[in-house]
């Protein structure tokens, strides 16, 4: 794993802790994602669920994959959205808003398939997609920014994951139950 910039964000209680301004983490992907893939990641957030900044948790280069936490898109709603290749799974504020746990642990999955795809939040479902995509390939992953070096997270991320098969609802509030 390589860090950018230069100066290394620090590793607090086995954490990567990001600024929200200049840090992230950027590292090779060495899986050749399937059509249909799990996504999971274990962070706390320094900001609310209705900041009007977007964060990115993690992308991909290329806009390939991509997680933004709080996307105020052009309608102004606030969205948890994953982009994949040519399609999207999102949850509308409504949706999460009471699971938002600032400055606590959150945990969030999401599956995602050719035909669509779901995200669960703190162990409950918070999204389901249908609309079908193809998957674009990243040889890269950034944690805590874009690939553009904008829409940066801050908080700490503990844990993140690539599943290369979805996981059952079952495993999906098994896995995000904080």
């Amino acid at each position: 794993m390589s860090l950018f910039p230069a100066a290394t964000p620090p590793v607090v209680n086995n954490g990567l802790v990001l600024n929200g301004a200049t840090q992230y983490a950027k590292v090779r992907n060495g899986i050749l994602l399937p059509q249909s893939f799990t996504w999971y990641a274990e962070f706390s957030p320094t900001f609310a669920y209705d900041e009007n900044v977007a964060r990115a948790l993690s992308d991909g280069d290329a806009a390939a994959s991509r997680v933004m936490l709080l996307k105020n898109d052009a309608a102004g709603l606030y969205r948890l959205l994953l982009l994949v290749g040519t399609g999207a799974v999102y949850a509308a504020v409504a949706d999460y808003s009471a699971l938002w746990r600032q400055n606590q642990r959150n945990r969030i999955c999401v599956m995602a398939a050719g035909g669509g795809g779901s995200m669960y939040l703190n162990g409950s479902a918070v999204a389901v997609a249908t609309n079908p995509w193809t998957l674009t390939q990243s040889s890269f992953f950034y944690l805590g920014s874009s690939f553009t070096g904008s829409a940066f997270f801050s908080g700490v991320l503990y844990d993140f994951r690539l599943y290369t098969r979805l996981v059952t609802a079952a495993e999906a509030v098994e896995i995000t139950t904080v």
